[in-house]
């Protein structure tokens, strides 16, 4: 991670890279999210023998297809950018999409404003499900 290899694990643990977020039924990278794909990049770069496991999340709003579709979408998008940018040989890179069956993060009934912000917990807690995670694969 970061120019070392990882200790533990065989040598590198995903849950050291970091997640990738999108909004709402997007699958465009936003600016902050492209700096984290500079990381997963390095870490691939000197890691040689990991490949992974590229997953694309979505949030519980609209159809359950549809989410998966848009999941896996995610994942490409990101592959593609690693490939293009970066120079990673995509056969280092699998997609695979969980849609919505894997929230990181359960949203409340409850309507709760942030910091006068105008974005709901429910805003935001669903912010955090629509996200592209990274697995070692096997």
């Amino acid at each position: 991670y970061q120019g070392v290899t990882l200790k533990g694990m065989g040598g590198v643990s995903s849950s050291f890279l970091p997640s990738i977020y999108f909004s709402s039924g997007s699958v465009n990278l936003r600016h902050d999210d492209i700096k984290q794909l500079a990381t997963v990049a390095k870490t691939l770069r000197n890691n040689p023998n990991v490949n992974l496991v590229v997953i694309g999340h979505a949030d519980s709003h609209g159809d359950v297809y549809a989410n998966y579709q848009l999941g896996l979408e995610r994942a490409n998008k990101v592959i593609k950018h690693l490939k293009d940018v970066y120079g990673v040989d995509a056969n280092r890179l699998k997609a695979d999409s969980k849609g919505e069956t894997t929230p990181l993060a359960l949203t409340p009934a409850i309507q709760v404003e942030i910091e006068g912000r105008g974005i709901s917990i429910d805003d935001y807690l669903s912010e955090v499900n629509r996200r592209v995670d990274f697995e070692i694969a096997e």
